[in-house]
């Protein structure tokens, strides 16, 4: 009786960090995890790419991605990210890529009643894919509407990338320069 205790926790303390990792996996959008010996493996939060080479081990809650060398703890993950994308020099910030969704029909004023259900469908029907800060701007200032990280759930909106302000009108007086300056 004893062994088959000593098993189950055994079992259960191999992979105590699975459940928060596949969570993480699905909040940042970061694909399927596959499992390789005590890791799932995934596409890596830090660095764009399109094979996972970032790993979490589900016994110890370690992280590492074999191609930009990040590395960490899963309980800090989130810090990690911000100080990363902190870290990115502002004069690359037009290469920064983040994940959203954009309807494609602009609007000249702020969509009301109808229009506002008939954005909101399309979105969640929408693609979710990686654009340029540089292209997000143009779609939002040509009157799109942009939904970053596709987010519905608190947890989801909670592990977005970035915020956006609504500038409505005024956004053709507001240059790059202003939001750096502003944030």
């Amino acid at each position: 009786m004893k062994k088959n205790n000593f098993d189950s926790s055994e079992q259960s303390s191999k992979n105590v960090y699975e459940g928060r990792i596949r969570k993480l996996a699905n909040v940042l959008q970061l694909g399927e995890p596959k499992p390789i010996k005590n890791n799932l493996q995934m596409l890596c939060p830090f660095h764009i790419e399109a094979n996972p080479s970032f790993g979490i081990n589900t016994k110890t809650g370690k992280y590492h991605c074999f191609a930009c060398e990040a590395g960490g703890h899963i309980s800090k993950i989130v810090e990690d990210l911000r100080s990363n994308i902190i870290a990115e020099k502002v004069g690359d910030i037009y290469n920064f890529e983040i994940n959203a969704k954009f309807d494609t029909v602009s609007f000249s004023s702020k969509p009301t009643g109808y229009e506002v259900g008939a954005i909101r469908n399309k979105l969640e029907k929408a693609s979710l894919s990686k654009y340029k800060i540089k292209k997000l701007l143009d779609l939002i200032t040509t009157g799109h509407t942009v939904s970053l990280s596709g987010a519905k759930t608190n947890a989801e909106w909670q592990g977005q990338q970035v915020v956006m302000v609504d500038l409505d009108n005024k956004s053709q007086d507001v240059t790059m320069a202003d939001v750096i300056s502003y944030a």
